[in-house]
């Protein structure tokens, strides 16, 4: 089963007895995760022709992010090495921390090694 369709199936059981379609509600929850205000999702919304309140979008936002948490948990493993430099006679420390695929996903250079 694909992704997609077990998200699909677990919005349509979150959202089975509500009065408005699941595919608005998850429209109106991508449009907020795109960073839209309430305000302006209950506005899209109207244009279309349904009135929501802004804190039923909130709801539904967490009623989304709970449901996908529940199948999907992130984990990341993040590897951290610190190595010690030498140049003109100062020492460094340098801090690399790499996800899974080798990529850096932060580095820190100090003079000292508790910073």
């Amino acid at each position: 089963m694909k992704a997609i369709q077990v998200i699909e199936e677990i919005l349509c059981k979150v959202f089975k007895w509500h009065r408005f379609p699941v595919s608005l509600k998850v429209e109106a929850v991508l449009l907020y995760i795109k960073e839209l205000s309430l305000r302006a999702v209950r506005e899209f919304l109207l244009h279309k022709g349904y009135e929501v309140s802004i804190e039923t979008i909130r709801e539904w936002f967490h009623a989304v992010g709970r449901a996908l948490q529940a199948v999907y948990t992130i984990a990341i493993w993040v590897y951290v090495d610190e190595t010690k430099i030498k140049a003109r006679d100062r020492t460094y420390y340098l801090w690399l921390a790499v996800d899974e695929r080798g990529l850096p996903v932060f580095v820190h250079l100090s003079r000292r090694r508790d910073a």
